[in-house]
């Protein structure tokens, strides 16, 4: 009983971690097979057509092992052989795939190839970027105003964390590849963040749609790159979370200074009609077309801190509590700045822990 269930354990952890931006330097051992053609958009993975724009364009959909399947759909993989094994169809390669299906009887480093043949064959196979889709393509499936499930894809790696709303609320991901959201009022549209395996990362504004494709509205990206090999890990490098909750109890810490020199407000997001738009940091300058939509501001505290102060000419703004919001909100609802200025810069400041943030900004209608 004892070994069943650290085999069980073992098996659980197996399917769970996913693939990360070291592995893009791995090679990866084990059996080729077929399962026949024209199951290219049946897939666990739910990669269905119309496909994102050259993305998988010339490569053969594949299922990948139980082991590796977590979070390896929309993967693009190199797959080569020397014709070893047995049946009527070695395996040479180089074939160029994508991860569109999971094989359960497969185990870790196998890979089932969606085309006509015969055979179990030696394979090695290593993770390569895809092309990235000019746009962020958005799949939806069965979704409404208060339930929304869907697909982002057209990376270069698969999709690894997504973010969603003013609070950055970290999604879930289902089995079938796509991720949930029930915003708990009605929510046509939204701002998403979107970070993959190679750390692209999306900011953009999706719309939610019931069935079928769009494509996301986006404010701002970081294509990524293929990663060096993984180093080890330095002490003072930690996770962004691990730093986050450092920075978040800096002043409650025994032996902690009571005051840091440190910026305390990271960037200020600029929300129209209460969908962020766009960020910028301290000194910078930011020119938003606003369609003649309500506006408000957002300052960004990853620590912790008494209140914040928004100053833009004689208006002044205290907030207490989180999300600090100018001129103010209810709840998750920012509520709109009655006098903004069109089309002449003014400066916007924010000073929180004792220091000020000022950012330069430009509203056209």
């Amino acid at each position: 009983m004892k070994f069943l269930i650290l085999a069980l354990t073992a098996a659980l952890v197996s399917v769970t971690l996913g693939f990360s931006e070291s592995d893009y330097k791995k090679t990866f051992k084990g059996e080729g097979t077929y399962y026949g053609s024209g199951n290219d958009f049946t897939g666990n993975c739910a990669i269905k057509s119309p496909l994102p724009p050259k993305t998988f364009d010339g490569r053969l959909s594949v299922a990948i092992n139980s082991p590796q399947y977590e979070g390896a759909c929309g993967a693009c993989i190199q797959i080569t052989g020397n014709g070893e094994g047995s049946g009527a169809n070695p395996i040479i390669g180089p074939i160029n795939a994508y991860i569109s299906d999971r094989c359960p009887e497969c185990k870790f480093g196998d890979v089932d190839l969606g085309m006509n043949g015969d055979g179990r064959w030696k394979i090695e196979w290593k993770l390569v970027p895809c092309t990235p889709s000019p746009k962020t393509q958005i799949l939806w499936e069965g979704s409404n105003e208060y339930y929304w499930k869907f697909q982002p894809r057209g990376f270069k790696s698969p999709v690894e964390k997504v973010y969603i709303g003013p609070q950055k609320k970290k999604l879930e991901r289902t089995q079938d590849n796509h991720w949930v959201w029930r915003p708990g009022k009605k929510a046509k549209k939204e701002m998403v963040k979107i970070v993959t395996v190679l750390g692209e990362t999306v900011e953009a504004i999706m719309e939610m749609k019931p069935s079928g494709t769009n494509y996301a509205s986006v404010t701002s990206s970081d294509n990524g790159k293929t990663p060096e090999p993984a180093e080890p890990p330095k002490e003072e490098n930690k996770p962004k979370e691990e730093e986050e909750e450092e920075l978040l109890d800096l002043d409650t810490r025994k032996g902690a200074p009571s005051t840091d020199t440190r910026k305390a407000i990271t960037k200020v997001n600029i929300y129209v009609n209460n969908v962020s738009v766009q960020s910028v940091s301290d000194g910078g300058s930011v020119e938003v077309a606003t369609g003649g939509g309500d506006i408000s501001f957002e300052a960004i505290a990853p620590r912790k801190v008494d209140q914040v102060v928004f100053k833009i000419g004689n208006e002044q703004v205290t907030e207490k509590f989180a999300p600090y919001v100018f001129p103010g909100n209810r709840g998750n609802n920012y509520l709109p700045w009655k006098k903004p200025i069109y089309n002449s810069q003014f400066t916007l400041n924010v000073s929180a822990g004792g220091t000020t943030t000022s950012v330069k900004i430009t509203l056209r209608k």
